[in-house]
């Protein structure tokens, strides 16, 4: 059972890393090139800027941070489980009897 949640938690962790590099390598041109042709936005329209990263080394960063994050979490919980079971020995031994 825990060697199947560690699975579980690795290719998740996997997929979050993986899907925006996929994602970013689909954005260019048939010759591995990004394509410089645009087209002109109407005049009447205003133009909608929405932050996102720049370029592959950015997403890449953002996606490390995640994972960082997660795997950071994911190691909290562990030690707060191992604190919980053994309070809960603790508890189950009488070893602070009053």
């Amino acid at each position: 059972m825990r060697n199947r949640s560690i699975l579980l938690a690795g290719l998740a962790l996997l997929l979050i890393i993986v899907a925006p590099l996929v994602e970013a390598a689909g954005e260019s041109g048939p010759n591995g090139q990004k394509s410089l042709v645009q087209t002109t936005p109407e005049k009447s329209k205003p133009e909608v800027i929405q932050p996102a990263p720049k370029n592959i080394k950015e997403k890449t960063a953002i996606c490390v941070f995640l994972a960082w994050l997660w795997l950071l979490i994911g190691v909290l919980i562990y030690f707060l489980r191992l604190k919980i079971k053994e309070a809960d020995r603790i508890f189950n031994l009488k070893f602070y009897s009053f």
